[in-house]
């Protein structure tokens, strides 16, 4: 009877070992790359949204005197200075190029930096790799056993948070498969510098192992 006892607690124990095993091998690394996106349009303030810049040189005709000299069958009499026809009498001419500040569009566009949140692969998934045997493309996200976070989801969150705000993520939902592309419905819990909190509910896609983007649910 003592003999069986030790048989069952040796068994449990590989079995608990096994599935620590089996669960640690299924966890997925995150890789985080960053992106330069247009963002928004801002007047240019040295052409105040002209998009020309106002540009002045030396008159060549009259090498910014203003006048012209004027002599009579070359023999020097009759000489006069009349204004000069090509400046009318400024010595410099203006003219207009497109601005060097915005090429020309009248605006500056401005960039956000977006951050790329991408799952790698498992050990378990590396091994089938080493054997010939390729990982599904799309599988779904990788969640923390009994906690259900998702630490893609969680990274993407502090990733991408916004100036003056901090998000965490409050809830969950088990990730769902639609159109060949997973979805998660998320609540956010922003604090900003003063220590005020506010929520928002988003949903958040999955594709090909990589968050293609999210939208929000409280509109």
């Amino acid at each position: 009877m003592e003999r069986a006892k030790q048989i069952l607690v040796l068994a449990m124990l590989l079995v608990c070992i096994g599935a620590i095993g089996y669960t640690a091998a299924q966890w997925r690394t995150i890789e985080v790359t960053s992106s330069e996106v247009p963002d928004a349009r801002e007047e240019c303030t040295t052409c105040t949204g002209s998009g020309t810049e106002a540009k002045e040189e030396t008159c060549p005709k009259c090498d910014g005197s203003g006048r012209q000299e004027w002599k009579l069958g070359g023999t020097g009499m009759g000489r006069s200075k009349p204004l000069c026809m090509r400046c009318a009498g400024d010595g410099s001419l203006q003219y207009e190029e497109d601005c060097s500040t915005c090429q020309g569009n009248g605006y500056i566009l401005k960039h956000a930096t977006i951050y790329n949140v991408r799952e790698g692969y498992s050990i378990w998934e590396q091994g089938l790799q080493i054997i010939g045997v390729s990982p599904p493309p799309n599988p779904k996200p990788y969640r923390y056993p009994f906690t259900g976070i998702y630490p893609a989801v969680e990274k993407y969150v502090e990733s991408n948070d916004r100036e003056g705000f901090e998000g965490n993520v409050k809830k969950w939902s088990a990730a769902r498969l639609r159109n060949d592309r997973w979805t998660i419905s998320v609540v956010i819990e922003f604090v900003d510098s003063s220590g005020a909190t506010s929520e928002q509910a988003r949903r958040v896609y999955f594709r090909n192992r990589a968050i293609t983007g999210s939208d929000r649910l409280d509109k």
